[in-house]
């Protein structure tokens, strides 16, 4: 069982799930972690039915503190007849990962209007370029409630034996209704240890032991 260990807490991943949410102090103790997912593309749309508007700004995030937040404002009118079913407001890289093996998926995100959907934790699998399996993560069991609408939610998977590669998303499927979804760190890891979001790490980032 993973264990993460930060200032004057233990997080055990399966079993019990707790942190301090108003120590915004970076004190993590364990092994080496990295971020496999390699960026952070906000899409860009402007059409009569199919919008995305993309953004970024500081803001203090329960947590975590003052942080770069990444927000798309989203409308789309599909129910009308026309715009796009499943629109990928959010891209999180393409990536080289190993079969048969387990990994953790987290994001901070808030929505103005609170929905959420699995495929807000998406990936798709590869064996190089042939498709292997897709699915999304998110569930609304896995996840914590930060304060000010902010949520942190995770999924551990083990990925397919003939996987050697993802493709990592945000699809949103809400129609009619303007929203803005905000992320405020997002995160696939191999393992299954579940971090606080004040030791999140940004994107292609590897952090050593401490």
């Amino acid at each position: 069982m993973a264990v993460a260990q930060g200032y004057g807490k233990i997080v055990t991943s399966g079993s019990v799930f707790a942190y301090d949410v108003g120590d915004t102090r970076n004190s993590y103790i364990g092994k080496p972690t990295t971020n496999l997912l390699t960026t952070l593309n906000k899409s860009n749309v402007d059409t009569s039915l199919f919008r995305i508007t993309p953004g970024q700004e500081v803001k203090n995030v329960p947590g975590i503190g003052n942080t770069t937040v990444h927000y798309v404002d989203v409308y789309n009118d599909y129910n009308g007849g026309s715009g796009n079913c499943c629109p990928a407001p959010m891209q999180f890289g393409d990536f080289t990962v190993t079969p048969s093996t387990e990994y953790t998926y987290q994001i901070i995100y808030k929505t103005s209007t609170g929905y959420a959907h699995p495929n807000y934790m998406y990936h798709y699998e590869y064996n190089g370029g042939t498709y292997v399996t897709e699915y999304g993560l998110w569930n609304g069991s896995r996840q914590t409630d930060l304060g000010d609408g902010w949520k942190h939610a995770w999924g551990t998977f083990t990925s397919n034996a003939s996987t050697n590669r993802f493709i990592c998303y945000l699809f949103h499927y809400e129609y009619g209704t303007q929203n803005r979804i905000e992320v405020a760190g997002v995160m696939l890891t191999q393992g299954n240890t579940i971090l606080p979001p004040n030791q999140f790490l940004p994107v292609n980032t590897t952090r050593s032991a401490t």
